[in-house]
């Protein structure tokens, strides 16, 4: 054929399918990155059929870059405290200053971007209610902030941290409003007394009073990083070398948040709701397995059923 434009598929141009190309990648022995670049060399010769000499309507090289397959990361470990653990290492390692943070964070399930981002407002210790209306999000790569205007409004200078911006929880199911034992409200009003409906609940302690650090002028947004290096990791290491050997993260205390309440008999529905799961098989994937008292239920109901007698549910 005169003009004919022939690629390394063996047919003419107007002949080649994506199906083609997919099989041609699949086919080739060459890292990922030769191959990438030869496809965009190739998408690159049929756009020029497609654009300049109408030789195709469709490049087949669309939708067709090579890419690593999707392996799903494995969950990570997950530890939790018994309620002994959780005392020993709070009122004996931890900083005094950062431990009614510790207790709130267990007694109510928060994540850290939660706990911190949390105003005075947001609490309600007559009717002993929490709401979760904000957290804190990574700046983009040029600082960019997705801030919503209801709160774009209210921000000031004290509600700024670096590299981080307060945004709105990122699910509908995040934004919640939990109950708070009797205790934690004690915590919270020690903690929000004599501030403003505005202020955070949880700020940092002056690391002295010469500092000129911002960083460590009391008062501040509690930077993660910052509370890691200066407050989490050192109280680990004096744990461990008290005899503590359980090593753990400030996340695992929501999970040791969830493992009191399931060894309490709490549904699993009501956990959902105080984590803010957006969906109840979250919930279940991740603490299911923490329920002992399952299978002892599915074995009674079967053997109850099979001998012939009613099924109840069990006190």
């Amino acid at each position: 054929m005169p003009g004919a434009v022939y690629l390394p598929f063996g047919r003419n141009v107007q002949d080649v399918t994506p199906e083609d190309v997919r099989l041609w990648l699949s086919r080739w022995d060459r890292a990922l990155k030769t191959k990438a670049n030869y496809h965009g060399l190739l998408f690159g010769v049929f756009a020029w059929a497609v654009e300049e000499h109408a030789l195709i309507t469709v490049n087949p090289c669309a939708k067709t870059a090579p890419s690593r397959p999707t392996i799903k990361a494995e969950q990570p470990e997950r530890t939790w405290l018994t309620e002994a653990e959780f005392k020993t290492f709070t009122d004996t390692f931890m900083a005094e200053n950062s431990r009614d943070l510790l207790r709130v964070m267990v007694g109510t399930g928060l994540r850290f971007g939660e706990i911190t981002a949390l105003w005075v407002e947001d609490i309600d210790l007559t009717k002993r209610t929490l709401s979760v209306r904000k957290a804190w999000n990574r700046q983009g790569e040029d600082g960019e902030t997705q801030i919503p205007k209801w709160l774009t409004k209210r921000i000031s200078a004290k509600h700024e941290m670096r590299g981080h911006y307060l945004g709105i929880p990122k699910t509908s199911k995040s934004r919640r409003t939990i109950t708070i034992a009797p205790s934690v409200v004690t915590i919270l009003r020690r903690a929000m007394k004599g501030k403003s409906p505005d202020d955070f609940v949880f700020t940092t302690a002056a690391r002295s009073t010469s500092s000129a650090s911002l960083r460590w002028t009391g008062g501040r947004p509690i930077h993660a990083g910052d509370f890691s290096d200066q407050r989490w990791l050192p109280a680990l290491k004096a744990a461990k070398a008290g005899g503590f050997a359980k090593q753990f993260t400030p996340h695992d205390l929501r999970h040791t948040h969830v493992a009191w309440l399931i060894a309490a008999g709490v549904p699993l529905p009501n956990i959902q709701q105080r984590l803010g799961h957006e969906s109840i098989t979250t919930t279940i994937d991740t603490y299911g397995h923490l329920l002992p008292q399952g299978n002892d239920l599915i074995d009674a109901a079967l053997d109850a059923g099979l001998g012939g007698e009613k099924i109840t549910i069990s006190a």
